[in-house]
């Protein structure tokens, strides 16, 4: 600007960097005991001054200091904390050159983490005839929580834990059933403070009756229609046939023992009959099969085990589906193995995408072909920054069953840095931030920016949720409550509506205006009478003073009257500086007077 006021364009730019300082002090949000740690959150300093490369959070009375990096705003800390004692956390932050001073101190009482109570005087009060139901006791407490748990020996009996109250069943009765007849129990008792557990307390429980039968599988055949589905076969042993109960069968099945005893295989497989079609396997698969009695008399003893191998099957699902992003051009590569290591004949695949940000499906076509294992790369600029991919193939014949579904994540946008809030001399608060370094990929990508500003810690129910150009965002009076704390973040969001994670947060406080400031009636009261009083005591000092200046201008006064040049002394008469006529009067004497002793 010259001095006529007129811009002119700048032809030499340079970049500097102001001198670090002592930053802001951060603001404990949160300390909280999870089980035996202690969980820390807090808000970046509002005026950083510099980087922030770290913080130390101080706890006393212990005087043990933890340091954690610079990005982070919440820790666990896992230390050997004492029962029943207060503890109390500041946190300090560090930039290239200075400390904080500490923020506001928050304390925690850390409470046991670990349950002493035990059960006392569990024991068996009686079981019904038929081996199915028991009644269990022991003492209780209104004030505890109980957890009964009790298993058997069948790996595939699988039973509900119990919560119980301790008000709710005096003195401690209980009632189990869906038990099995014939069967023993381990039942174990245990007291529950909040996820903690404590030593549980245990009795063995035999009931009595019959167990049900064994069945005993018969044949596994692989259906002429599909090659991924096998008929099951079982029956009875011939001297259990003519007991005339209905049985339930529930049939478990699995490629590996573990899958053999997962539970989620263990829903809606269940008949009356004795024969059982499982579908939609996978092809050139082998397959162990189990069939367990669950009714109506508790869960029997497992069958033999039977093995069956499905055959390939066009529309069976391909295997071994993974994902893979390069972040260094933004592509994806989509691997899977076709159903069987060798193909009947040529075969298309279908892929399918769902963008997880987005809710946007669609799809890839792959052309008809004999190969067993097969890939697709989607290349820079199909897939995006800060999302999630959901990702299914499955072959292109008709009621074809999809591998899948797996998820991916594309790398996060980076997250402004530097959050600063300031107040100008107008006494108007502006929050100020940067951008973050972006990557070769992102260099030509426009963003904007969502500030949002909560006055919870976690940023849930936001006041504000707004969309920016850029820095600086004033905070306005009629979006804040005036005089409230807030937390502040902001997120970078490209010109595709992809965001990046929020940044850190920073605390503002709101401003009173002068206008909203309102002394209450008792506070004029109160502030009228100690003005009143004050006054007054100033009148009673000023009185003081004005009688002593008075006395004193008039006893000078007096003395001046009575001096005599020619002798160089006064004649002092006390009458006449205190008024008192008793008192006598002192004379002086001249030097060319003769002084006559007797």
């Amino acid at each position: 600007m010259d001095a006529n006021g007129k811009v002119h364009n700048s032809t030499v730019f340079t970049t500097a960097t102001t001198a670090t300082d002592v930053p802001g002090s951060p603001k404990i949000t949160n300390v909280v005991q999870v089980e035996d740690t202690v969980s820390i959150s807090w808000a970046v300093p509002g005026n950083p001054n510099g980087i922030i490369v770290g913080y130390l959070i101080h706890m006393t009375p212990d005087g043990v200091e933890f340091q954690v990096g610079r990005n982070v705003t919440s820790t666990t800390l896992d230390y050997l904390f004492e029962p029943g004692k207060e503890y109390v956390f500041t946190v300090t932050a560090i930039n290239a050159d200075y400390r904080s001073a500490p923020s506001t101190s928050m304390s925690l009482k850390y409470s046991s983490n670990i349950v002493t109570e035990t059960v006392e005087n569990l024991r068996l009060v009686s079981t019904t005839p038929d081996g199915q139901t028991v009644r269990i006791a022991f003492d209780t407490s209104p004030e505890q929580i109980y957890k009964i748990s009790y298993k058997s020996r069948n790996p595939f009996a699988v039973y509900e834990d119990i919560k119980l109250e301790g008000h709710q069943n005096k003195p401690g009765d209980l009632q189990i059933g869906g038990l099995t007849p014939n069967e023993t129990y381990i039942v174990s008792v245990s007291v529950v403070r909040g996820n903690l557990t404590g030593r549980p307390s245990r009795i063995v429980v035999q009931t009595p009756g019959k167990s049900p039968p064994k069945p005993i599988i018969t044949d596994a055949q692989i259906t002429p229609d599909s090659g991924t589905s096998v008929k099951l076969s079982w029956k009875l042993p011939d001297d259990e046939k003519r007991q005339g109960v209905n049985w339930t069968y529930r049939i478990y099945y699995g490629t590996t023992a573990a899958e053999l005893l997962e539970q989620s295989r263990r829903v809606n497989l269940t008949t009356m009959e004795t024969t059982q079609t499982v579908k939609k396997l996978s092809s050139c698969q082998s397959y162990s099969f189990v069939v367990c009695i669950v009714g109506p008399m508790g869960t029997g003893a497992a069958s033999n085990v039977f093995t069956a191998r499905t055959k390939y099957a066009p529309g069976a699902p391909p295997k071994n589906l993974k994902a893979t992003i390069n972040a260094d051009e933004m592509s994806m590569k989509v691997t899977w193995d076709a159903s069987c290591p060798k193909v009947d004949g040529p075969i298309g695949y279908i892929i399918g995408i769902t963008d997880v940000a987005k809710n946007m499906p669609y799809g890839y076509k792959i052309k008809k072909t004999t190969d067993a294992s097969l890939s697709h790369t989607l290349k820079p600029g199909q897939v995006q920054w800060g999302t999630e991919y959901e990702i299914t193939v499955k072959t292109d014949t008709a009621d074809s069953i999809s591998a899948g579904p797996i998820r991916v994540t594309s790398p996060s946008i980076p997250s402004p840095v530097a959050l600063t809030n300031h107040f100008t001399k107008e006494n108007e608060q502006f929050i100020y931030w940067s951008p973050a370094k972006l990557p070769k990929t992102l260099a030509n990508v426009k963003f904007s920016y969502r500030l949002v500003a909560s006055a919870n810690s976690d940023l849930s129910d936001p006041v504000v949720n707004e969309t920016l150009s850029g820095p600086p965002f004033k905070v306005e009076e009629d979006e804040f409550s005036p005089g409230k704390m807030y937390y502040v973040a902001v997120a970078m969001v490209d010109e595709h509506g992809y965001s990046s994670p929020l940044s850190s947060t920073v605390a503002i406080e709101t401003t009173v205006p002068v206008s909203d400031l309102v002394v209450s009636k008792s506070g004029v009261s109160g502030v009228v009478i100690g003005v009143l009083i004050m006054l007054v005591a100033l009148a009673g000092l000023l009185a003081f003073y004005v009688y002593r200046h008075r006395r004193l201008k008039r006893n000078f006064a007096a003395f001046a009257s009575r001096y005599s040049p020619a002798s160089g002394a006064a004649i002092l008469n006390q009458s006449a500086l205190d008024d008192d006529d008793d008192s006598p009067i002192i004379r002086g004497f001249s030097d060319d007077e003769p002084l006559v002793i007797t």
